[in-house]
């Protein structure tokens, strides 16, 4: 069993554990590995080492399930035989494999499980899709290579924009002081009247009633005793 066992060992590390996964279900919306994928990866491999891979059917049970015996669920017993073609040595292993069906396809299903999750441990392909515990959002492998940390580079502050120029303000114009208005009015004409003239009229403000009070007090005339006749008149309106 030396050469096949040998053999065996270029082709897993040919493979190298990953295939490309181009089944898709649409009702979970997830990929998965089908059985095309691996032989498309392993077949290769095999026959660059003069390898062959051989399967049949050592047993199968299929049996009614399910609600009014409708299903028909199957069990398959598997014997696979991988043979040096140099040597003529022989690897036999075993796998199995069930499935349930509501028509005929049982059977067909159990052997596509069986041998495509044979192949997938046998050369150790990984494949978090194909996990049947694997029920939850996919994880990343721990020996995935850790990302590279990012050299840090200090960015010099940015200038800030400058401000707008304000409009430049206009000096509102003052308004004009009012000043006074001079007409001439000519007065109605009076009958048998024709020579008067026009008038002058000037419209100006009013003075100002208030006098200015200088401190001087008033005198009442009536309060004043009567002049003598040499004492010095008194004007009341003084």
């Amino acid at each position: 069993m030396k050469n096949v066992s040998k053999k065996l060992l270029n082709a897993i590390k040919q493979v190298g554990g990953k295939v490309n996964k181009t089944g898709y279900n649409s009702f979970s919306k997830y990929h998965y590995i089908t059985e095309s994928d691996v032989n498309e990866a392993i077949l290769p491999a095999l026959l660059a080492q003069g390898l062959l891979l051989t399967t049949s059917v050592e047993s199968h049970v299929e049996t009614p399930s399910g609600p009014d015996s409708k299903n028909r669920f199957a069990i398959v017993r598997l014997v696979h035989q991988i043979i040096d073609t140099d040597s003529g040595e022989i690897l036999t292993l075993h796998s199995v494999g069930t499935a349930a069906d509501t028509l005929d396809k049982s059977v067909y299903k159990a052997l596509t499980g069986s041998c495509k999750y044979f192949m997938l441990k046998l050369f150790c392909i990984s494949g978090d899709d194909s996990d049947p515990e694997n029920d939850g959002p996919t994880k990343p492998s721990s020996n995935a290579p850790a990302a590279k940390p990012q050299a840090f580079v200090a960015k010099a502050p940015a200038t800030p924009a400058p401000a707008p120029k304000q409009a430049q303000q206009q000096p509102q114009a003052q308004a004009a002081k009012p000043t006074p208005s001079m007409s001439f009015k000519a007065p109605a004409a009076a009958s048998g009247a024709s020579d008067s003239k026009p008038k002058l009229n000037m419209t100006t403000k009013p003075k100002s009633t208030n006098k200015p009070d200088f401190g001087v007090p008033k005198v009442d005339a009536a309060s004043l005793p009567e002049p003598s006749d040499d004492s010095v008149d008194i004007d009341p309106e003084f």
